[in-house]
């Protein structure tokens, strides 16, 4: 695992579905939650904050989508179109 070889490393589980997100990115030691923009709740983000989580998500190209996000606490987006996003 990477954390044994770098233990200061920082880990994303990425999520395209899961029945318990949250629960499975704490289960492997994830830093981070990084689920498919379509499925990010304010709900899900919430509930990965109380667990210590942050949330980032992949691959958002349009500026409203990324407004909504931001509005629900997503903390980082990948995206093919940073100058405009």
């Amino acid at each position: 695992m990477i954390k044994h070889l770098e233990p200061k490393a920082k880990m994303a589980l990425i999520i395209l579905a899961a029945i318990n997100p949250v629960e499975l990115t704490k289960g492997c030691g994830a830093d981070f939650i990084a689920p498919y923009h379509k499925f990010i709740t304010k709900s899900l983000v919430e509930s990965a904050k109380q667990r210590g989580l942050h949330t980032f998500t992949w691959t958002v190209d349009e500026y409203s989508k990324a407004q909504s996000l931001k509005e629900k606490g997503v903390r980082g987006i990948v995206t093919n179109k940073p100058d405009s996003i």
